[in-house]
C-alpha cells in the first residue's frame, strides 16, 4: 500500500511539473517580444531580382531618414570607424565573422537608421567594403559575370 502511494504521488508530481513546464512555455511566448525584421531586406532582394539594367539605385530603399549607406564585408567589423561614430556592428551580428555575408549600414551623420545583412550568393556588396555612398551617389553598377556590385563611377 505505502509503495503504490508513493508512486500515485511521484506520478502526480511529475505530471504537474511538465504541465508547468508546458504553462511557462506559453508565458514566455507572449511576454517575449518577437524580432522584428527590417523591411529593407526584403526591399532589397526585390530590387536585385528586378535588376534588369545592371544597376541597382540603393536610394530607393527605406525612408527619407539615411544620407549615407556603407558597406562592411566579410572579416570587417570596424563600423564605428567607418561610419564616424560610436556603434559596433558586432552587438548586433556575428555574420562578418564568416565569408558568407555582407552588412548594409543605412545611417545619417549622427546615428544608424537601419541595417541589412546580405548574403553574398544574392548580391555581393564586397568589393565596396569599408566604404560610405552619399545618398544621391548611390547607384551601384552589377558584373555582368556574377552577383557582385561596385559603385558606378
Amino acid at each position: 500500500m505505502k509503495k503504490l502511494v508513493i508512486s500515485l504521488l511521484s506520478m502526480v508530481c511529475l505530471i504537474g511539473m511538465f504541465m508547468l513546464g508546458i504553462y511557462s512555455h506559453k508565458v514566455y511566448l507572449r511576454v517575449m517580444p518577437k524580432p522584428v525584421l527590417p523591411k529593407h531586406d526584403y526591399a532589397l532582394w526585390k530590387l536585385i531580382n528586378t535588376n534588369e539594367n545592371g544597376t541597382l539605385n540603393l536610394a530607393k530603399l527605406g525612408s527619407q531618414a539615411w544620407t549615407k549607406v556603407c558597406f562592411l564585408g566579410p572579416y570587417n567589423e570596424d563600423s564605428a570607424g567607418l561610419l564616424g561614430f560610436d556603434w559596433n556592428i558586432k552587438d548586433y551580428t556575428k555574420a562578418l565573422r564568416f565569408d558568407g555575408h555582407n552588412v548594409l549600414i543605412f545611417a545619417s551623420n549622427e546615428h544608424v537608421i537601419d541595417f541589412i545583412v546580405q548574403p553574398r550568393s544574392h548580391g555581393d556588396f564586397a568589393e565596396l567594403s569599408g566604404t560610405c555612398l552619399a545618398r544621391e551617389n548611390s547607384t551601384l553598377v552589377s558584373s555582368t559575370q556574377s552577383h557582385s556590385y561596385k559603385h558606378r563611377n
